[in-house]
This record gives structure tokens, sequence and C-alpha cells, in this order.
């Protein structure tokens, strides 16, 4: 959590091991660990953003002009009043194989 509040990020008082709610401006980001059996699973979390559709987005920031950045599918976005604007397409940048050693 301390790296996340060093970038900005506000940790929200219910925040608990098990869900919380992080707030960066206008950017929330809410989590919830689906602990189960005494085993951890990857935490099911959610973006929201006032005005935008971040349904399925991996990762989601505030660039230094305080604008939505989103990835999405192996695409970089940008949220606009128009709506999204496609910044990258990194799907064909796939590194190449390499043989296991």
């Amino acid at each position: 959590m301390a790296a996340l509040e060093r970038t900005g990020w506000k940790v929200s008082p219910q925040t608990g091991w098990k869900a919380g709610r992080l707030k960066k401006g206008r950017l929330t980001l809410d989590w919830e660990d689906q602990f189960s059996f005494g085993i951890s699973r990857v935490p099911d979390y959610t973006y929201r953003f006032p005005g935008a559709d971040l349904s399925g987005a991996s990762w989601a920031e505030l660039d230094m002009h305080g604008r939505l950045v989103y990835a999405r599918a192996g695409c970089v976005y940008r949220h606009t009043d128009a709506g999204e604007r496609l910044l990258a397409d990194l799907n064909s940048s796939a590194p190449p194989l390499r043989s296991a050693l």
C-alpha cells in the first residue's frame, strides 16, 4: 500500500486484507480477494471513472495532466469527452518465441 500511496492513491478507511478501495482523483479501484480453504487467489478488481467504460481494463492510471489512461485487450487508450482514443495497439508487438533451456 505504501507504494500506491507514494504515487498519489488514497486508501479508503474501510480497506482491509480481504477487500478495499483506492482513490486517485476521480479514478477508483475496488478489489476483493477470493480467499477460500486457506488459498488466496488473484483478487477480483474493478476500475471506475465517471463517464468511462472500464469493463475489462487490466490497468488504469491518471497521466501527469490528470487524464485517464487505461489498458484493455493489448491496447492502451485515453479517455476523452468524445469517448476512448487509441494510443497504442501492442498486440502485434509480441516478443519472439524462445526455446526452453
